[in-house]
């Protein structure tokens, strides 16, 4: 499966030079193209899940940090052929302007996230661990999906003989 998908790459990386050569003969240059005329690297992440939990807020002092933990959720065949689901989490660091719109996420949001891929360490010696995290450029809620919670001083306590069914 890995030795497929890796001639799968390579053979991109064949039509990606073709494509960039192609765009270099007539002498303009393609998107992602660098000066030299290579093919410039791309980091960029694009995901939509709902929020595992509300936004956690970090004030520091020349900013703030806003984390959250979206799951993106997936299935694919298995070795039996059935469908098996899965769930993928990814961590994501917002800060500054984009942290400011992030603080209002709460668990069940649907999110969209773009951002770059950031890998960090922290931690030293034998207990070092690493995170891959989205540092993100932009955090768009959909409204439309957030449960609505309503809440009313004025309501009244409901008694269990007043619950209709």
């Amino acid at each position: 499966m890995w030795q497929m998908l890796a001639q799968q790459a390579n053979a991109g990386d064949e039509n990606v030079r073709e494509l960039s050569d192609l765009g270099s003969s007539s002498g303009s240059k393609t998107s992602g193209e660098s000066e030299g005329g290579e093919v410039s690297d791309i980091n960029k992440a694009i995901i939509r899940g709902r929020a595992a939990a509300d936004a956690s807020v970090k004030p520091f002092t020349n900013s703030t940090l806003v984390t959250l933990r979206i799951g993106t959720d997936g299935s694919y065949k298995g070795k039996d052929g059935r469908m098996v689901e899965r769930v993928d989490w990814h961590m994501v660091a917002c800060w500054g302007d984009v942290g400011e719109q992030a603080q209002g996420i709460r668990k069940g949001d649907v999110v969209q996230v773009e951002g770059q891929l950031r890998t960090r360490s922290y931690g030293d010696g034998p207990s070092k661990k690493w995170i891959t995290e989205i540092v993100a450029s932009k955090v768009t809620v959909d409204a439309r999906e957030r449960e609505p919670q309503v809440e009313r001083d004025d309501a009244p306590p409901l008694a269990e003989d007043d619950i209709p069914f």
